[in-house]
């Protein structure tokens, strides 16, 4: 853990780390360098680097492409199959005119045969 601070630390502007860079690894030494540590001097870093408003700009176009890069990948990852269902219920309804059974529903009806007729 302790690699990856000071490489955190390595991303401080360069006026910074000449001025402090032994009170920085006196600092480090004392502390248990672990995973909130290493987010502190990331950050703190990040701040430093950011102090105009054109280095926002250019954090924000950088966020920009690197969500696109990642949308794009994980999109290839979804496979391109779409269902779609239904279900469908039907209920017989009483009619007094006409009473059938709920069965009559559910039978196929016969099939009826084509009338012709002969024009003479």
């Amino acid at each position: 853990m302790k690699r990856w601070i000071e490489r955190a630390a390595a991303l401080y502007p360069r006026s910074w780390r000449e001025e402090y860079s032994a009170e920085f690894a006196a600092l480090l030494s004392d502390v248990k360098p672990g995973w909130r540590v290493f987010g502190n001097v990331l950050g703190g870093a990040m701040r430093m680097q950011i102090t105009t408003g054109t280095s926002w700009l250019k954090l924000d176009g950088a966020t920009a492409i690197a969500g696109a890069v990642v949308a794009a990948g994980v999109s290839f990852t979804v496979p391109p199959k779409y269902v779609s269902t239904a279900v469908i219920t039907v209920t017989a309804q009483h009619d007094p005119l006409r009473p059938l059974p709920p069965q009559a529903l559910y039978q196929q009806p016969p099939t009826a045969s084509p009338r012709v007729k002969k024009i003479s």
